[in-house]
């Protein structure tokens, strides 16, 4: 077994000064999803389904960090071990329309590198205070 435990505000508004790359990734982000970013305090405003993700105490893993994710389920499944994953913001919206406004910005690429490499057997995330679970089948 495995313990692969992912930082979800690699890319973030929160946590980085705004001369850091990953904030200004975040920001970058952001202002192409969220019209009212930066603009309104109502970042919900017309905001809709996954869409609501893009909201600034959410964060993206980034292309290095899942280039990383990516090889280290490639080296345990060839090492025939099992993964379990971590991340504090949920990898996955479920089908719940209240929860997709506390996922990654980028858990498409998170969830394909998930699936190309199908060694998983758990992910447990925090964020969602209501709490919850969801299961994937495969």
């Amino acid at each position: 077994w495995r313990v692969v435990v992912l930082d979800p505000y690699q890319v973030a508004a929160i946590g980085w000064g705004p001369e850091d790359s990953r904030f200004q990734e975040a920001e970058r982000i952001l202002k192409k999803n969220n019209p009212n970013y930066g603009v309104s305090d109502d970042w919900f405003k017309g905001m809709e389904g996954l869409n609501r993700r893009f909201v600034p105490y959410n964060g993206g893993l980034g292309a290095k960090q899942l280039q990383w994710f990516r090889e280290q389920l490639t080296a345990a499944r060839d090492a025939g071990d099992r993964v379990i994953v971590l991340s504090h913001v949920l990898l996955h919206p479920s089908r719940r329309e209240d929860v997709s406004d506390t996922t990654l910005y980028d858990f498409e690429e998170a969830l394909e590198a998930i699936r190309a490499c199908p060694v998983v057997a758990a992910v447990l995330c925090g964020h969602d205070h209501s709490g919850g679970y969801f299961f994937v089948e495969g």
